[in-house]
């Protein structure tokens, strides 16, 4: 009777022993279940993430794409209207000012500076940098501060009143002609100048 309950014993030992080894073994199976599922879902991400990118890669690309074909087109056309070297000469011409010429000295009494060669100067000044005077009254201020003295007094006394009563440069020296403009002052050029001083100075 002994030995038969020795025998259920053990045999009852070794069920339990195969039962716990077989506990063991389910846990370690799921744990490499649930470890593969999670690096399934992981790779499923990476996958997902991947996909997005490349679809927003192939837009990028499409988009270059079309900017270079736009690019294309407008090269081409700007080609064909592409300036002459002549009329691109002329348009960079037009966008410079003049190199600044000179100012004359101060004129005011007529004799140093002469009135005439002064006069001249002043022609010279307009000419070489009309585009820095592009109106007459901005010619005519020029002129006036130009002078002093005798001159510049001569010129305030008509302005008084009103400080635009010079209009243009022309309107100026035709006042200073009258005070300087006599060539005979200077004999050796009043033979060669004659009477018609009086007009032969600006046409602004």
């Amino acid at each position: 009777m002994l030995d038969e309950l020795r025998q259920v014993r053990d045999s009852a030992l070794h069920c339990l022993e195969d039962w716990d080894t077989m506990i063991e073994r389910t846990e370690q199976a799921v744990r490499i279940g649930r470890e593969a599922q999670r690096q399934r879902v992981q790779a499923e991400e990476r996958f997902n993430a991947q996909e997005e990118e490349m679809l927003l890669l192939q837009d990028q690309v499409h988009t270059l794409q079309g900017n270079v074909g736009q690019l294309n087109e407008a090269l081409h056309a700007e080609r064909s209207h592409e300036p002459t070297p002549a009329s691109s000469s002329l348009s960079l011409q037009a966008g410079k000012r003049s190199v600044r010429h000179p100012d004359p000295p101060i004129l005011t009494d007529g004799k140093d500076p002469g009135f005439e060669g002064w006069t001249q100067d002043i022609q010279d000044k307009l000419d070489m940098n009309v585009d820095h005077f592009p109106s007459g009254l901005e010619q005519a201020k020029y002129v006036i501060g130009r002078t002093g003295g005798k001159a510049k007094d001569a010129i305030a006394a008509h302005r008084v009143g009103n400080s635009d009563y010079f209009q243009t440069a022309q309107s100026v020296i035709t006042l200073l002609t009258e005070l300087f403009g006599d060539p005979c002052h200077e004999p050796d050029i009043c033979s060669s100048i004659g009477p018609s001083l009086g007009t032969w100075y600006f046409a602004f």
